[in-house]
This record gives C-alpha cells, structure tokens and sequence, in this order.
C-alpha cells in the first residue's frame, strides 16, 4: 500500500503528492513527474492542489476500496 506525503512546490506553488518512503535527495519526484529540488518543498499541504496528482493518487485509492468487478 502507498503512502503519500501533500507538499508544496517552490517551483509552481502547488501542492504535490510525493512517496511517503522517498528518501530526501537532492532532486524528488511527485506521482505527476514534476520534480523539484528537495530544499524548495514546503512541509505544508495548504494551496492549490495539482490535478495531476489529485487524480494519480484518487484512482490509486479506488483500487485500494473499491471491490473486484465480476468478470
């Protein structure tokens, strides 16, 4: 299961979903591709929210709940 960590962007001003388990580098990656150097993040999950990212993560979710379609 996937964990995901809301953070914002110094590069967009938008708040991303990055891996939860990521280890800080110098560069990380949220689940849309964008990537930011790790000291621009903020630790604050209040703005605008990415689309990209809201989507990723809610059919992620979805997979996770909702039960089995039959064949």
């Amino acid at each position: 299961m996937r964990q995901w960590r809301w953070q914002r962007s110094g590069y967009d001003e938008r708040v991303h979903a990055f891996a939860a388990d990521e280890r800080p580098a110098s560069f990380v990656e949220a689940v849309c591709s964008h990537t930011v150097p790790f000291a621009r993040l903020a630790r604050t999950h209040a703005g605008t929210r990415c689309l990209k990212c809201l989507l990723i993560v809610g059919d992620d979710l979805v997979a996770r709940v909702a039960p089995p379609t039959p064949s």
